[in-house]
């Protein structure tokens, strides 16, 4: 009597590991090109965020006939008094964020008791998306919201002072320092060939790098060396990190930071003609610096 074998269902131990295997393969392959695709997309955020503020820049030059203030500092005999905001705060009203700008005590400090409600704002306008999730400072010191996003103020270092002429730290003086604006017709190098704005990394912890209202070392950075070069910054409160060292300067000290970002590469970087351009880390130093100048009379050659 002939016996009929029941037909196998299923797979054998060895088939299921075959398979785990290639699924597994599968994923590796497939999962760098999958960061690619989410960090292009988080780079095309930030450069049209970068380049709004272009778009806010002109439309101010266009109101007022000049570019913000590096930093608004009153003629009082307190220095710390003087300190009443950073360039980012006279473009709020031109990126559609006129509430946030009206909810600034512009008659007094950015760190008085009055300004506590709008420093604590989150304006994810002024957030890279490829950044690490830091947006506020230490409540010790209370510097507030920090974003990304810094403006030139040339070569070399700047301290908090009233007057432009007592920035001697700064070899090239760019665009924003302190009680200080310029005009297109300043920029005598061409607007395609001077830098207007950049990005920095933020670091977690007690750091005032990027505090949007806050006086020196927030959002200005320096030329001095080229993207992601791993120089310590120079700043008033500061929490070292490998993507981004740090020497505390105090609030009196010399003050610089280098732009960085989490773009694999370099960094996105506005020009004073409105448009942005992917700067490569490795750029060469003359040429990024040159970029830091508005009359320097350089020749500029960008890829």
């Amino acid at each position: 009597m002939n016996t009929v074998k029941p037909s196998r269902s299923g797979f054998t131990l060895v088939e299921l590991l075959v398979v785990i295997a290639i699924i597994g393969i599968l994923i590796a392959l497939l999962l760098p090109a999958v960061q690619a695709a989410r960090e292009a997309a988080r780079r095309s955020q930030c450069t049209n965020q970068v380049k709004q503020i272009g778009l806010a820049l002109h439309n101010y030059h266009d109101t007022f006939k000049a570019f913000p203030l590096g930093h608004v500092m009153a003629p009082d005999s307190s220095v710390n008094t003087q300190l009443r905001g950073s360039w980012l705060k006279g473009l709020l009203p031109f990126l559609e964020l006129q509430t946030v700008y009206d909810t600034f005590d512009h008659d007094s400090a950015w760190w008085a008791p009055g300004n506590e409600t709008v420093r604590g704002i989150t304006i994810n306008d002024f957030l890279c998306p490829s950044d690490i999730g830091v947006e506020t400072f230490n409540s010790a010191y209370n510097f507030g919201f920090r974003g990304n996003y810094v403006g030139n103020t040339g070569i070399g270092t700047y301290i908090r002072e009233y007057r432009p002429s007592q920035q001697t730290g700064l070899t090239v003086q760019g665009p924003f320092v302190h009680n200080h604006n310029v005009k297109f017709r300043s920029i005598t190098d061409g607007t395609s060939n001077t830098a207007a704005v950049t990005e920095i990394r933020k670091a977690a912890g007690n750091d005032s790098r990027g505090a949007l209202f806050a006086d020196s070392g927030t959002v200005q950075y320096c030329h001095d060396y080229v993207p992601n070069e791993l120089v310590a910054d120079l700043t008033e409160r500061c929490v070292t990190h490998d993507y981004a060292p740090c020497t505390a300067a105090g609030s009196g000290g010399p003050h610089r930071l280098t732009a960085r970002s989490n773009h694999p590469g370099g960094v996105n970087l506005l020009l004073f003609d409105g448009s942005v351009r992917f700067i490569s880390e490795t750029i060469e130093r003359d040429t990024w610096q040159a970029l830091a100048s508005m009359q320097g009379g350089e020749v500029v050659q960008l890829p």
